[in-house]
């Protein structure tokens, strides 16, 4: 609508809601299109004398939907009896389509153009801004959120539609301080430090600010793209972290038909003496385990992920059902015998790999062993290295949907006690599970995991069953040397709603 139009229809009014004039037409070079002749029966029909309000909105209508160039009423009285006329100026036909954007989005747009602003059809700007909205929002859900679409738009004077999209690169990752407890931020900055100098992809800042969460024991960790240049070429990667608190405490209750009522406490102290240490107390009991364990971890600088970790703790197991093979350690067999042991550990472990996925361990193990079997006591005293390796990328659901899960451990080591000759022993572990999407609601699930040993003493026996144990079984656990199970799953999800699966 020209600036002055309202002013100059004021005037022509002489102030009166209802314009004089005695009838209304379009003013046109070509003919009216369908949509404008549909409008304006609408609002200023035949026989109806027009208002201020049904004009600037017949206009209004027209020129948002795109359907005109230009559109602009004046009261004309040069010819006869004064008439309202609605002058027009048409969109050109589309003859050409300029399109500058990745090799890999080509055929998007094209298909998003044709089906909207077709060759030989007049340009629309309300059809084209839709189509480049949603080739923006295909590429934002197919996980490139920055999209710069600048410099697209339409040529009346050649007819050509031309599109450009480009990919903002993230020049940096920044990290803003927050109230609470203070952060590493250089360990914070390292692990999403890979996601500078390129593209943004959701899925891996996912996997980063996940992964960064974990490590640093952030409560959330905000993230946010800032525009580092005038020509928003590039992006600051904006984080600001909120910490856990220095102190937390988790109680949990339940109820098993097998174990009765169990109850479980963990505590978690962050940051305590110095930056990076963490302290956990754990305890749970049920009708069949009492364990507890007091753990210290803390960094070394060696290189990032790397630490240090020391770990007192002990179990105490009521064996219900007799051991299947003959052991010292229970050597009538009877039913409800008891097993317990008290372990110190120190462990040295590093991370490694593109997202810090994998991660290496050392352990070197004090245990003393009991056993109780009709009044009578047996202890044991065992010295054990066990060199441990995982690698876990399954994404971040609560389900994981996809990844692969490598972990293997292997140990040596001695024991002495009362009753029996002890000697070397061997212990070996692997597990490998594979996840994999086959649409959005159904996948495939191959689980693989082995145990063995020899001369294995009894309290490292593997408890096959459980809630532990890969298959899950009976509850009350099945104790053997040596195992090997296998599990193939066909998961099938469903939305809940509220941001839930359910699988």
């Amino acid at each position: 609508v020209q600036a002055s139009f309202h002013d100059r229809l004021r005037r022509a009014m002489g102030g009166h809601a209802v314009l004089p004039v005695q009838g209304v037409r379009c003013v046109c070079d070509e003919a009216v299109p369908p949509e404008i002749r549909s409008l304006q029966a609408t609002f200023l029909p035949e026989g109806r004398p027009p208002q201020e309000q049904d004009v600037l909105t017949f206009l209004q209508q027209v020129l948002v939907h795109g359907w005109a160039q230009k559109a602009w009423a004046e009261v004309d009285r040069a010819a006869g009896p004064p008439q309202l006329a609605l002058h027009l100026v048409l969109y050109p036909p589309v003859k050409s389509v300029d399109l500058e954007v990745p090799p890999a989005w080509r055929d998007r747009v094209l298909a998003s153009l044709s089906s909207r602003v077709p060759l030989g059809a007049r340009f629309n700007p309300e059809a084209f801004g839709q189509a480049l909205s949603e080739v923006i929002y295909g590429l934002v859900m197919d996980d490139a959120p920055l999209v710069d679409a600048r410099g697209s738009g339409f040529d009346p004077a050649t007819g050509r539609v031309r599109v450009v999209l480009r990919e903002p690169r993230v020049a940096s990752v920044k990290v803003e301080p927050s109230e609470g407890r203070p952060v590493d931020a250089a360990s914070l900055e390292h692990l999403l430090a890979p996601l500078a100098h390129g593209p943004l992809r959701t899925d891996v800042l996912q996997k980063r600010v996940a992964l960064a969460e974990y490590r640093t024991h952030l409560q959330r960790l905000r993230s946010q793209l800032v525009p580092a240049d005038v020509a928003l070429d590039t992006a600051d990667l904006v984080v600001t972290p909120m910490p856990l608190p220095r102190h937390r405490v988790d109680l949990s209750l339940g109820y098993e038909s097998n174990l009765g009522g169990q109850g479980g406490l963990v505590y978690r102290g962050l940051d305590l003496g110095f930056r990076g240490t963490e302290l956990e107390l754990r305890a749970a009991r049920n009708r069949l385990q009492e364990q507890a364990s007091l753990a210290l971890r803390w960094p070394v600088g060696l290189a990032p992920g790397t630490g240090l970790e020391v770990r007192f703790g002990g179990w105490r197991q009521r064996i219900v059902d007799p051991v299947a093979w003959a052991r010292p350690e229970l050597q009538g067999g009877q039913p409800d015998s008891r097993m317990g042991v008290f372990d110190a550990d120190l462990r040295a472990f590093v991370r490694f790999g593109n997202l810090g996925t994998g991660k290496a361990t050392l352990d070197l193990i004090r245990r003393s062993a009991g056993f109780l079997e009709q009044g009578q006591s047996r202890s044991r005293r065992e010295n054990a290295a066990v060199l441990g390796g995982e690698w876990d990328n399954f994404d971040h659901h609560t389900l994981p949907r996809q990844g692969l899960l490598l972990r293997g451990r292997y140990g040596l080591g001695t024991s002495e006690s009362d009753f029996d000759p002890g000697g070397t022993f061997r212990q070996g572990y692997l597990r490998a599970r594979g996840l994999q999407t086959f649409g959005e609601h159904v996948g495939g699930d191959l689980d693989l995991e082995w145990g063995y040993g020899e001369n294995l003493p009894l309290d490292r026996w593997w408890a096959v069953g459980g809630p532990d144990f890969v298959l899950g079984s009976t509850t009350l656990a099945f104790l053997t040397p040596n195992f090997a199970a296998a599990r193939i799953g066909l998961p099938v999800r469903f939305d809940a709603g509220l941001g839930l699966t359910l699988e």
